[in-house]
């Protein structure tokens, strides 16, 4: 019996190293445009601006977008759901009084200003950031992160904030340092679209999407931070034929190479909190740390 447990102990060792192995050779197979977007995408907020592995090429003009906003009204629950390659961010909030009753879900309307009006445009990189905004004594409920290269749901679901946390892999105890979620392109977000387009409802397409669902938190006491690149491309014909590709990978290819995207699209995340626990407020008290208040919605152009 002993000699069969080490056996087993040594097969596992090598199927590790077999998958260490095979992961570095993927990555190997990645020429130097495609490690370039790759770094795009794993840090969309300092990144330097490359063309990315998507089909069709663009001319580079390239620009980078924030947004932080205060969480709405005195919302204890809620989700965002936040579509860069449609420039769309739609949410449903509950305060107290209404908590568990299914979101209203209303458009915030574009995220970014759009280039100009004869411009297509295309999302490269983008994440959400949420943190905690109240004081430390009073830190208390979830927050489910997702990201996917689809829509989330519909906008007429009747959803709620529970529902809604069951359809999210990534799902903490708010905690001292921000939740982070990153943008997984889809083929969809290759392409080019023009500033008409931009800012609709797109539950139900394949764009994209990036989601923050939360729950008992105490009432006004988060923030969220939106930071999409953009690649423009000035003239209704926005794919130019005669630039070469920076990249003879393709986006699936770069993707494959990246592994599991619950292993590197959610950052800075707590331990996960068991989903039976969604009914109970939750507390982390940190002694001698405290931030209060909220920052009014700000616009910054980079």
């Amino acid at each position: 019996m002993a000699n069969k447990t080490k056996k087993s102990k040594k097969q596992a060792k090598g199927q590790k190293k077999t998958l260490g192995r095979q992961a570095q050779l993927t990555l190997q197979k990645l020429d130097a445009g495609a490690i370039a977007f790759r770094n795009l995408l794993l840090d969309p907020c300092g990144a330097p601006f490359v063309q990315p592995t998507y089909s069709g090429c663009g001319t580079g003009a390239y620009r980078r977008d924030r947004i932080i906003l205060a969480s709405e009204g005195a919302s204890v629950e809620g989700c965002y759901v936040f579509q860069p390659g449609t420039n769309s961010l739609w949410f449903g909030t509950k305060v107290a009084g209404t908590a568990g009753q299914a979101f209203a879900f209303s458009s915030a309307g574009p995220i970014v200003d759009a280039f100009g009006p004869t411009s297509e445009i295309r999302c490269l990189a983008a994440c959400l950031k949420v943190r905690y905004t109240g004081a430390e004594s009073a830190r208390a409920g979830v927050i489910g992160l997702h990201t996917l290269p689809k829509a989330f749901l519909e906008p007429t679901v009747n959803a709620t904030a529970l529902s809604c946390l069951n359809l999210c892999p990534h799902i903490s105890r708010f905690g001292e340092k921000d939740h982070e979620a990153l943008f997984v392109p889809s083929d969809q977000d290759e392409m080019f679209y023009q500033p008409t387009t931009l800012g609709v409802p797109a539950f139900t397409d394949r764009h994209s999407t990036i989601v923050v669902v939360y729950r008992g938190i105490p009432a006004s006491s988060l923030e969220m931070e939106f930071t999409m690149v953009t690649e423009g491309e000035a003239g209704l014909n926005a794919l130019v034929s005669t630039i070469p590709p920076a990249s003879g990978n393709t986006t699936n290819q770069l993707l494959r190479s990246m592994g599991n995207v619950a292993s590197w699209a959610f950052k800075n995340a707590v331990v996960p909190t068991i989903k039976a626990s969604y009914n109970a407020a939750m507390q982390s008290v940190q002694v001698g740390v405290q931030r209060a208040g909220n920052i009014a919605p700000l616009m910054i152009g980079l």
